[in-house]
């Protein structure tokens, strides 16, 4: 179980390399060419917060996902106070247009 996100790190590691190398590749010789050390630690910091946040994102989202599936109750009613919402608009527009 411990070794569980370290598999599904390298699992994601592999499946993103092809798109990400390239672009890594061209940074790290940038940076290189730049030979500014302190510019190579933001800018590969800066990838690799890139790299993680769509996974920080999906992870997050996972964890609301019962406290959203507990609001259905509440969602019964998303229609008819569309509907009343709909009408009393339609009505308004309406008595506007003749008066």
């Amino acid at each position: 179980r411990a070794l569980a996100p370290l598999a599904a790190g390298l699992a994601f590691g592999l499946a993103a390399s092809p798109c990400t190398t390239p672009v890594l590749a061209v940074l790290l010789a940038w940076i290189a060419q730049a030979g500014d050390p302190l510019a190579g630690v933001v800018l590969l910091t800066a990838f690799a917060a890139g790299q993680v946040m769509p996974l920080l994102l999906a992870g997050t989202a996972a964890a609301w996902v019962p406290r959203l599936l507990a609001l259905r109750a509440l969602g019964q009613w998303v229609p008819p106070i569309s509907g009343v919402v709909l009408l009393a608009t339609g009505t308004l527009t309406l008595l506007a247009r003749w008066g």
